[in-house]
C-alpha cells in the first residue's frame, strides 16, 4: 500500500542500486519516507566518513540501505577516461552503494512516522477534510483504517500534526487585510473609470474600504 507520495516529493519512488540524491538531507529523507511504504521503521545506524547506513528497527532483520558520497575524480594526464558505472552520479552527490530490501522472516518492524509524514497520509488528510478541527481519536482511527499505521501510542505526534494544520488554515486579520490595498489598486488599473476608496491608519494599515465601485464622472476628471 502506497502511503507517502514519493514521486511527487522526490521525483522517484524506488530504492535502486546506484540511484543518487543531490545531498545527504534529501537522501536521508527519501529513505525515511520510503520506509512506511515498505511497512517498516528505520533508523540511521552507521555514519562512517562518506558512508551512511539506515537499517530496520527490528534488530533481527537484514533490511538496510547504504549511501556513499561520490568523491571528485582526478583525471590523469594523457590517459583516456574510462566510462565508469557511477559516471552518471555528480561529484558530491550521495548514491545508493549497498541495498537489501528483503526483510527477514522474523522481522517485527512497523512504520514509525513523524508529524511531517503523518500530514502526507491519506487517512490524516481525510480526517482533516471532514472536520477542520478533528479530534485526536478521529485522526488515529482514520490513519489506522486507511493507511494501516497504528498511532495509538503516539498521541504527541498526532496532536502536533493537527496543530500544524490548524495553524496553516488560520490567517491573521492583519495579514489578510494587508493584501487588500494592492488588490484594489490592481483592480482600478484594470478597470478604467472606477474609483477605489481606502482609509488607512497612522501605520498605513487598512481601516476601511468602500464597498461599492463608483464611476468617475466627467466633471471629476476635469477637476
Amino acid at each position: 500500500m502506497t502511503k507517502l507520495g514519493l514521486m511527487r516529493l522526490y521525483g522517484q519512488d524506488q530504492l535502486v542500486l546506484h540511484a543518487f540524491f543531490d545531498d545527504l538531507p534529501v537522501a536521508g529523507a527519501f529513505v525515511r519516507d520510503y520506509a512506511p511504504n515498505a511497512n517498516r521503521g528505520v533508523y540511521r545506524k552507521y555514519a562512517y566518513g562518506n558512508m551512511k547506513t539506515w537499517v530496520c528497527t527490528s534488530h533481527s532483520c537484514g533490511w538496510l540501505v547504504s549511501l556513499t558520497k561520490k568523491r571528485a575524480s582526478v583525471a590523469s594526464a594523457g590517459k583516456v577516461k574510462k566510462v565508469m558505472k557511477l559516471s552518471h552520479v555528480p561529484s558530491g552527490a550521495y548514491y545508493i552503494s549497498k541495498l537489501n530490501l528483503t526483510p527477514s522472516q522474523c522481522c517485527t518492524s512497523s512504520p514509525d512516522v513523524n508529524a511531517r509524514q503523518l500530514k502526507e497520509l491519506t487517512g490524516f488528510t481525510a480526517a482533516i477534510l471532514e472536520d477542520h478541527s478533528p479530534g485526536l481519536t478521529r485522526v488515529v482511527n482514520s490513519v489506522d483504517k486507511v493507511d494501516d499505521i497504528n498511532m495509538k501510542s503516539k498521541h504527541a505526534v498526532v496532536y502536533r500534526a493537527i496543530q500544524e494544520v490548524k495553524a496553516s488554515l488560520t490567517v491573521s486579520p492583519e495579514v489578510e487585510y494587508s493584501l487588500l490595498p494592492g488588490f484594489m489598486e490592481a483592480f482600478a488599473e484594470a478597470n478604467p473609470g472606477s474609483r477605489v476608496c481606502l482609509e488607512l491608519d497612522s501605520r498605513n494599515s487598512l481601516v476601511r474600504i468602500q464597498d461599492a465601485i463608483l464611476p468617475v464622472w466627467e466633471v471629476d476628471e476635469r477637476t
